[in-house]
């Protein structure tokens, strides 16, 4: 459930503490992906580490696996996704939606997709 806070805390603009999801052991074929810029497009970050890269109008789509971004940048609207092996990533949403707890636009980008809303 913390890693799912840590991610949703980065996609929203708060400083997390940590640019690695430490919260995971580091599997042992870890994707490197570096200096590269994803528009427009949708990306799994599970297994993957991202370096120097940008991130314009794209989506993070998020199996609940590990991750790590070092000096990532993002353009546009923070959007994201969760896969529907991450459970623990759609429930953190909804308790901080029922709290009033997401930002207007994560509030407003969540309630725009209703196929998430069936869990």
């Amino acid at each position: 459930m913390l890693a799912t806070l840590i991610f949703i805390v980065r996609l929203v603009g708060i400083s997390a503490p940590a640019q690695q999801n430490n919260f995971l052991d580091k599997p042992a074929n870890v994707e490197t992906i570096t200096s590269r810029t994803f528009t427009n497009e949708r990306v799994t970050i599970d297994g993957r580490e991202f370096y120097n890269c940008v991130f314009v109008n794209s989506i993070l789509k998020w199996d609940g696996g590990y991750y790590a971004f070092h000096n990532v940048r993002f353009e546009g609207p923070k959007n994201f996704e969760f896969g529907k092996n991450n459970k623990a990533g759609i429930e953190t949403v909804y308790f901080l939606k029922s709290v009033g707890g997401l930002s207007p636009a994560l509030e407003q980008s969540w309630t725009a997709r209703p196929e998430l809303d069936d869990k």
